[in-house]
Order: C-alpha cells, then sequence, then structure tokens
C-alpha cells in the first residue's frame, strides 16, 4: 500500500497508537490524505492515498457512498448511539464480498486532513446485515426508510446527502437532487426566498429553525411541508446543516375540509335567519329585510326564535349583539347596526351606539352626573343614552 511520506496520522505522541489502529485521514473533499499501517492492512488494496475513501466503502448490498460518504458518515456520527459504537458500513474490497467495518470520525490534526476516519472490523456482524450493536443499526436503518425527507447540507444549503424519503417525496426531482444542488432548487419561490432569508440565518446562529415551509414536485406541483433544520458543530465550529422535511398534505387538506365547513356551516345559518325578514321596507335609503315578529338567536346548535315584542334592549358584543329579555340574554349572529336598520323604528330605538332599546320597557329617563340614562322597567336596570339621541329619545317617549 502506497502512502505519503508525511502521511502517518496523527502527530508523534499519538503514532505509536495510531499505527496499531486502522486510521485514515481524508480532507474535506472525503480523498485519502494519510494511512496508517494497521489501516493497510484493513483495507489491502482497496484504497490508496489520493482516493475518495467512500469509493470503497458502501452499503451491504455492495452499492459505494462515492461523494456522499462525508457527509453521511459526519451527520450519522453526530448522533449519539452512533458516535460511541461507529457507523455501520461494509469495506468493497473485491474479494469475498462486502465486509462489515464500523467508522467513527473525529478532527484530524495534521497531515493536511480535515477528518480522523478510525475503521475497525466487526466480527459480529455478517454481510447480511446483522450488527454487533443492534440499537445503532437499527437508527442508522430508521434514517434511511424514514418517510420523511432527510437531508445533510453544507452551510450554503448545497444537498450532500438525501434519504430514500427524500428521494420518494421529490419524485422524478430526486435524480437532479445530486450533491452540488442547492435545496432551493427544489422549493418554490417564495419558500426558497424565506429559507435563504429566515431559516438558513435562524439555524447558523441559533443551532436550529423549524416552521413550515414547500418544495416543488417533478411536475412543478407545489408541496406543502414542515420544515426543521439543524446545525451540526464539531469543536465549536458549524461544519453543516441536517434538515427533517415532513409532508404535510393530508393536514392541509384537512384544514381546508375544516374551514369549508365552517363557511358552508355559516353560510346554513345566515340562510335561515335571512328565512325571518317576512317584511321588506325602505331604509335609510337601503332596501333590507325588516324584522316585524321574531328575531334569531343561537342557543348551542340551534337557532331560537324570540318574540320581538319579549325584547327588553340589544347590547353591541363585537360583530355579533346580545339580545336581553327577561329569562336572560341570548347571541344573535347581527351587529347592532344591523339590527337598527331592520327593527321597527317605531318601537325600537338606538339610544348609544352600543344599545337599542324597546321603549315599551322605559320607565326613567333622567340626566345623572352629565349623562342622560334611561332605566328598564322590571329590573331598574340603568342604560346610557349618548348626547346625540337624546332629543330623539324624549321625542319618542312625548316628553319634548
Amino acid at each position: 500500500m502506497t502512502r505519503p511520506d508525511s502521511g502517518r496520522p496523527g502527530d508523534a505522541a499519538g503514532q505509536e497508537k495510531s499505527a496499531a489502529e486502522a486510521v485514515v485521514e481524508i480532507d474535506d473533499s472525503g480523498r485519502v490524505t494519510a494511512i496508517s499501517p494497521a489501516a493497510e492492512d484493513l483495507l489491502g488494496a482497496a484504497v490508496h492515498a489520493g482516493d475518495a475513501v467512500g469509493a470503497c466503502l458502501g452499503d451491504p448490498e455492495g452499492a459505494p457512498l462515492g461523494g456522499d460518504f462525508l457527509e453521511a458518515v459526519l451527520n450519522l456520527t453526530a448522533l449519539a448511539p452512533l458516535r460511541r459504537a461507529g457507523v455501520p458500513l461494509y469495506l468493497q474490497d473485491g474479494g469475498d464480498g462486502p465486509r462489515p467495518v464500523r467508522v467513527t470520525v473525529e478532527p484530524a490534526s495534521g497531515n493536511g486532513g480535515t477528518h480522523r476516519l478510525r475503521i475497525r472490523s466487526d466480527p459480529a456482524a455478517s454481510a447480511s446485515g446483522a450488527a454487533a450493536d443492534p440499537a445503532a443499526d437499527e437508527l442508522a436503518g430508521i434514517l434511511e426508510v424514514t418517510p420523511d425527507f432527510l437531508a445533510a447540507l453544507d452551510l450554503e444549503g448545497r444537498i450532500r446527502f438525501l434519504n430514500r424519503g427524500a428521494r420518494d417525496l421529490l419524485g422524478g426531482s430526486a435524480e437532479a437532487a445530486g450533491p452540488g444542488h442547492l435545496l432551493t432548487d427544489f422549493q418554490p419561490e417564495t419558500a426558497a426566498r424565506r429559507f435563504l432569508e429566515e431559516a438558513l440565518p435562524a439555524a447558523l446562529e441559533g443551532g436550529s429553525w423549524h416552521g413550515e415551509s414547500a418544495l416543488r414536485s417533478a411536475h412543478g406541483a407545489e408541496i406543502p411541508v414542515e420544515l426543521t433544520l439543524v446545525a451540526r458543530s464539531e469543536g465549536g465550529r458549524t461544519r453543516s446543516l441536517f434538515t427533517i422535511i415532513r409532508d404535510i398534505s393530508d393536514r392541509k387538506r384537512e384544514e381546508e375540509r375544516l374551514r369549508d365547513s365552517e363557511e358552508k356551516y355559516r353560510r346554513i345559518l345566515e340562510a335561515a335567519q335571512e328565512g325571518f325578514w317576512i317584511v321588506h321596507d325602505q331604509l335609510q335609503g337601503e332596501e333590507r329585510p325588516q324584522l316585524r315578529f321574531k328575531v334569531p338567536v343561537s342557543r348551542g346548535s340551534r337557532i331560537v326564535l324570540l318574540d320581538l315584542p319579549e325584547v327588553r334592549y340589544f347590547q353591541a358584543d363585537g360583530h355579533y349583539t346580545q339580545v336581553f329579555t327577561g329569562d336572560g340574554s341570548f347571541l344573535c349572529n347581527l351587529s347592532v347596526s344591523d339590527l337598527e336598520r331592520r327593527l321597527d323604528a317605531t318601537q325600537f330605538v338606538r339610544i348609544h351606539r352600543s344599545y337599542i332599546i324597546n321603549l315599551q320597557y322605559i320607565d326613567v329617563l333622567e340626566r345623572v352626573d352629565e349623562q342622560w340614562c334611561v332605566t328598564i322597567g322590571g329590573n331598574g336596570e340603568r342604560l346610557p343614552v349618548s348626547r346625540r339621541n337624546v332629543e330623539k329619545v324624549k321625542v319618542m317617549l312625548g316628553v319634548s
């Protein structure tokens, strides 16, 4: 096995230990910069200095990891179980089939390398995939087969690794989503802009970002997704990004269905209420259905019709109105202003921006501390009369 003269991994203090271990140092592109004697013995003729180490390490089916190797392994070893046990891979040596090995990664200390790989044989694992650490292997398998979109990215958002769920979600687009392509290449314009302006800076500065986004399928369809972006740090320095993307199309369809149902229910209620507008009249220059006998109010999921003569007064409640009778208060879907236009103006009078009163229930009109008020018969409740409406109320009551 050929290696550079200065290519022994590690510094002088660590050379004796390194010589007894299968250690390979690689640069950021995944190419070998130094090999220990033990690594030469383990790898044999599988890799030389200057080769891409991913060409000789792959999955159980014999597929090499190739250029995706470094980011794939780095992101897997960021997970605690695999960081301790090592990533289960297979040495493609061209001999009797793939040999199971375990690979751990740590920062390199020189020789032009940026990462040190410690590779050891995994005698407890077979080429069919049995593992010395079932929990670690199970975790690695979950990452590949999970239906969620998992990807390793560089610090600019370029794709370095995609799992099967990502390839399935992108469909035909996955063929083009190889290393070097930006994740934003597969997002609609608005989602891509949010990723670059919000998600990416937040993850780089704060460690993570989570929110709704979108992908674009091979057919151009927009796929609503939930996106989590996490920064992977090593030695106090952010090295890469890991994203988890979940298709939320079903959830969005359900939300739309609920909105449609609510809108349909609202239209049914309005139509039902309109059925009680039995006389049309010209009010304030607008043609409006006028209420003569009943007023519709809500009680639970039912519409209850109250006799108008029983209504003592109406009080504004946001866009709705509280209807007060001797039996309590009820919610009406109409605003106070709408009711004013629809009610019999000879019986119901607007005394304040928040109140319409039934004239037959007024017992007292008086001025209290510069404020005109009316008192409701039966319970003695006092309601304010605005200055602009005082004269109108006096005329209606025959006191002016």
